[in-house]
């Protein structure tokens, strides 16, 4: 083909079309056009001086949209000034400048708990805090209702543990269906009349109009004594039947378990202490504790990822419920799995979100070891694909540890969801720090020798960008993640009306290139059109020798 007359695709994350079973791969493959995660967002810590803030993101977590200008917006907790800090999205990226904080000392657990408790639209921020200092230790969470119109100084609501020194985790779910979030806390140590207990409590507090945190509605008591080994819980729809189901997990002195609560009609009310399934876990089977899942291959229900340290046959292993196969019924056994990465150096990272998916259907699976690190893969209709599409290898932020990891919605207004990471003890006398790493196409924003020109449609000013303009050697096409109508198809004529080159594109890839060397200098006319052929945007460029 001409290169005059077709476009050529700068595909955002690359996608070989080797598919993985788990028979026939046995390594994690490079990939030389992987795309390097971009860092569009930073603080750190810094160890002396007036300002000194050690241990930066000892705490992070997502909020919502508080200024109500359709970009996410976040949190990020500082150990040393024991201070909570919201930060505000924003286009080209997200703002360092503070807009709120609360002082909150030994933040657990180390995220916000969020949740619409009232069942009336307006969602509370939770901050927990573990007591020590109190005699005897006691646990609380304060509650505060966040607005474009107020930042309170004061919490609405004050969560007290009852004289129990810790609650490890906190959720807000919606767990009955009534529209109302349900409150739950997890509290793997207790004391009854001043014996301690590891026989791990679930504490449901019922949302709705009377939502109260002063008794909890149910509790579920974890027939086997944890004995201070970790704990981890997990609430989402695990056997896609559309109910909520519970996963606790733990390595219990006898051995690592999972055990499940499938969510019913009338759950989690009539839940008993009982779960309804209980994996033992060990070197025979691919997942573990806590439980890594996501919808990797976008079918709408979700698949399951775990590490095997075997020495003899160490992977990833990697469970689709597109085979067919119901996470009640199915094994989890290594043989059981879908795809298998051979690898004694990456494990499963957690959860990144949609990076590369602006229609949020299809996340990545990211995998976590030596440098570069991580790794993100994307799925195929086939599995998994072998050949990592994005990774990360910072400056000196390539030693931090990820400790802590928080998908976010698309905080820098391009459409495209964006990540997360902390490590609090980066950097000497653990000044810490916080990155940002974007989804979705590359656009020179930070480049001040760039003229990016940003073309308007479906009410965003940034629907379309283009450049350089003038443009010598190629030029870049990228798009907003979360137009109406996607480009499918773009044209470039010259000023006589004749076609010079034209092209179909995926709109889920976000980024195109037109390769100009060869083009005569002038002026001409770039057109964007949508599936229907409707005309989303249109401009005038310069092509130059």
């Amino acid at each position: 083909m001409s290169i005059k007359t077709t476009f050529l695709l700068a595909v955002l994350l690359a996608l070989p079309s080797l598919p993985l079973h788990a028979q026939i791969s046995d390594t994690i493959l490079p990939n030389p056009n992987a795309v390097l995660l971009r860092k569009i967002w930073m603080i750190q810590g810094e160890a002396i001086g007036p300002n000194a803030t050690t241990r930066v993101g000892d705490a992070a977590g997502s909020l919502f949209d508080v200024n109500q200008d359709s970009i996410q917006d976040f949190l990020v907790h500082v150990g040393k000034q024991s201070q909570w800090r919201l930060y505000l999205g924003a286009k080209p990226q997200p703002d360092t400048a503070l807009v709120w904080t609360t002082i909150v000392a030994a933040p657990i657990p180390s995220y916000p708990v969020i949740g619409d408790f009232f069942g009336d639209g307006r969602r509370l921020v939770g901050f927990g805090q573990e007591r020590f200092w109190d005699h005897p230790p006691n646990y609380r969470m304060y509650f505060y209702r966040l607005t474009s119109d107020s930042l309170p100084a004061q919490p609405l609501l004050i969560y007290d543990a009852e004289g129990q020194p810790t609650t490890t985790e906190g959720f807000g779910v919606d767990l009955d269906g009534d529209s109302a979030d349900e409150l739950i806390t997890v509290l793997p140590v207790l004391l009854h009349d001043n014996q301690r207990s590891t026989n791990a409590e679930i504490w449901f507090y019922k949302g709705g109009p009377d939502f109260q945190v002063e008794q909890p509605t149910k509790i579920i008591v974890d027939e086997d004594e944890n004995d201070d080994h970790a704990y981890s819980t997990a609430f989402a729809d695990v056997d896609g039947d559309h109910y909520v189901d519970m996963v606790i997990g733990c390595g219990y002195p006898s051995g690592p378990k999972l055990k499940i609560w499938y969510g019913r009609e009338g759950s989690p009310w009539n839940w008993t202490s009982t779960p309804d399934r209980v994996i033992a876990l060990d070197t025979s089977i691919g997942i573990n504790t806590p439980l890594t899942y996501a919808d990797y291959d976008g079918d709408g229900k979700l698949d399951f990822a775990g590490r095997v340290f075997q020495v003899h046959n160490p992977g990833v292993f990697v469970y689709l419920s597109g085979s067919g196969k119901s996470f009640r019924s199915r094994s989890f056994s290594r043989d059981d799995a879908e795809v298998y990465f051979r690898t004694s150096q990456y494990g499963p990272l957690g959860s990144v979100g949609y990076l590369n998916d602006p229609q949020r259907k299809q996340e990545m699976l990211p995998l976590y070891g030596p440098k570069p690190r991580p790794l993100l893969f994307s799925a195929t209709k086939d599995g998994i694909d072998p050949y990592f599409e994005a990774y990360f290898a910072g400056g000196l932020e390539e030693t931090m540890a990820w400790f802590h990891r928080v998908p976010l919605r698309d905080c820098n207004g391009d459409g495209w969801d964006d990540f997360l990471s902390t490590d609090p003890k980066w950097g000497g006398f653990d000044q810490g720090i916080a990155i940002i790493l974007a989804g979705g196409p590359y656009i020179p924003h930070d480049d001040p020798t760039v003229d990016v020109q940003e073309l308007p449609a479906e009410g965003k000013s940034n629907a379309i960008s283009i450049w350089p303009n003038p443009v010598c050697d190629r030029l870049n096409i990228a798009w907003h993640g979360r137009l109406q109508h996607s480009p499918a198809r773009m044209t470039i004529h010259d000023l006589t009306g004749r076609l010079v080159a034209s092209g179909a594109t995926d709109g889920a890839v976000g980024a195109m290139q037109w390769n100009a060397a060869e083009i005569a200098s002038g002026c001409y006319r770039l057109t964007v059109y949508d599936a229907d052929g409707g005309m989303i945007a249109s401009t005038q460029f310069i092509k130059q020798p």
